[in-house]
């Protein structure tokens, strides 16, 4: 089953996808669009439904919070549609080149990723025409996870940086007290 939605926040516009082979998800990849600027590219068992929703917006960039295949896996095909430069942290930028290896489990919900080799690294801040993001390095859930927070309009984008009562599983990759202290950085 998939599910596709989206919703606006002020001059944000969010997108929802979701994907199981059976049942209902209770995973989502969310993509963010704010003056020309997409935040993430989300998971390619979505990639259909991805670009759809996205071929009537003008993207001048894409930037990657972290190179998980929910965040990544239409990176390619977003940034050929589009014609844009895709932007990461260094660490993104280095891993992306040659992605580690993912589980059966995530490939059948989220679909794989290709390695790239063209994302340009960003260390401070990313800028639109009227926002200026500043990155938040946010490891726990990934190394490379970044936050990007625009401080005039105080939008937080904090990819997988999750507040919840309790941690279902975890990754091989994902450091518990990283995540903690990451939470208490932002």
């Amino acid at each position: 089953m998939k599910i596709v939605d989206s919703f606006q926040h002020e001059e944000v516009v969010g997108f929802k996808f979701g994907y199981v082979p059976f049942g209902k998800p209770k995973m989502f990849a969310h993509l963010y669009f704010i003056d020309g600027l997409l935040i993430d590219a989300g998971q390619s068992r979505m990639k259909d439904s991805v670009l759809s929703e996205l071929k009537d917006y003008q993207i001048d960039k894409i930037f990657l919070s972290h190179h998980h295949e929910d965040h990544t896996g239409n990176v390619e095909s977003i940034r050929s549609m589009a014609n844009c430069k895709v932007y990461g942290s260094k660490l993104c930028s280095d891993m992306m080149k040659d992605p580690p290896g993912i589980s059966p489990a995530q490939k059948m919900v989220w679909g794989d990723r290709d390695s790239v080799d063209y994302i340009e690294p960003v260390a401070d801040y990313i800028d639109t025409p009227n926002y200026r993001f500043e990155l938040i390095p946010i490891p726990g859930h990934a190394p490379d996870m970044v936050a990007l927070y625009e401080r005039s309009k105080r939008w937080l984008f904090s990819s997988d940086l999750y507040v919840s009562s309790y941690i279902g599983y975890m990754l091989p990759d994902e450091n518990l007290m990283e995540q903690i202290e990451s939470i208490d950085r932002v």
